[in-house]
C-alpha cells in the first residue's frame, strides 16, 4: 500500500493506492462529500477549525490514521510506504507549526505501522514528475491531472481549480503516483539512509595496570 500525503494544518489530503489497485483520496472539507469518478474514490470529511495547536495536530493525526486503517491489509507481503510532500518553506512564520503537525502524524504512523517506510519527497520532485518541470504552477499540475485521469474535480467540489481542497488532493495524488513509479529506488534509498545512521558502539579503552 502506498499513501501519498499533502499534510497541511488547514486542509490535509491523502491519496491511497491500495491492494485492490485503485486510488482513493481523502480530505478535510467544510461539508461531507463522497463520490466516485473513473474508479477513483473521493471522500471529504466535514471539518471545523475550533481546535488549535497540539489539539489540532492530534485531531488531524487521528483522522489520517482512521482513513489509512480502512485500507490496511496485514496479509500482503508488499512494503507499505507513507510518503509526505516535503515543506516548501513558503510560509514564513509557520514552519515550526507545520513541522509539529507532520511530526504528530509521523509519530503515530511509526507506532502503529513500525515495519513501514516513512519518507519525504521535495515539492520540486513532485512537480517535475507531474509536469516535467520542477517549477510548475498548481494550474499546470491540475491540467495534467485531468489529462491523465479524465477527472475534473471542479465538477464535484465547489471551489477554484487551484484552491483548497482541490490543490491538496492533486498534490497527494501526484505524490502517490510518483512513489508508485519509483518505489524500488525510494525503498533502496531509505534503507541505505538507515544504515548510514547506525553507529558502531564505542569500545572501551583497555587500561594498563602498573605493577
Amino acid at each position: 500500500m502506498i499513501v501519498g500525503i499533502d499534510y497541511s494544518i488547514k486542509s490535509p489530503a491523502i491519496t491511497i493506492y491500495d491492494n485492490s489497485h485503485r486510488f482513493c483520496s481523502y480530505f478535510r472539507y467544510k461539508t461531507d462529500i463522497h463520490f466516485t469518478a473513473n474508479s477513483h474514490t473521493f471522500s471529504g470529511t466535514a471539518d471545523d477549525y475550533l481546535l488549535s495547536g497540539a489539539k489540532r495536530y492530534n485531531q488531524l493525526a487521528q483522522w489520517a490514521h482512521s482513513v489509512i486503517e480502512l485500507h490496511w491489509i496485514f496479509e500482503t507481503a508488499s512494503p507499505h510506504m507513507f510518503v509526505f510532500e516535503g515543506a516548501s518553506y513558503g510560509s514564513p512564520g509557520k514552519i515550526i507549526q507545520l513541522a509539529e503537525n507532520v511530526g504528530a502524524l509521523k509519530g503515530l504512523l511509526a507506532q502503529y505501522y513500525p515495519t513501514s517506510t516513512i519518507i519525504d519527497v521535495p515539492p520540486q520532485t513532485i512537480k517535475k514528475a507531474s509536469c516535467g518541470n520542477g517549477r510548475a504552477e498548481k494550474i499546470q499540475m491540475y491540467q495534467q491531472y485531468i489529462e491523465e485521469t479524465g477527472i475534473d474535480l471542479c465538477q464535484f467540489i465547489e471551489g477554484q481549480s487551484t484552491g483548497n481542497p482541490i490543490s491538496d488532493i492533486i498534490d497527494s495524488y501526484w505524490v502517490t503516483k510518483y512513489v508508485l513509479n519509483n518505489k524500488d529506488t525510494l525503498l533502496e534509498s531509505a534503507n541505505s539512509n538507515v544504515k548510514k545512521t547506525k553507529k558502531r558502539p564505542k569500545q572501551s579503552k583497555s587500561v594498563r595496570t602498573r605493577h
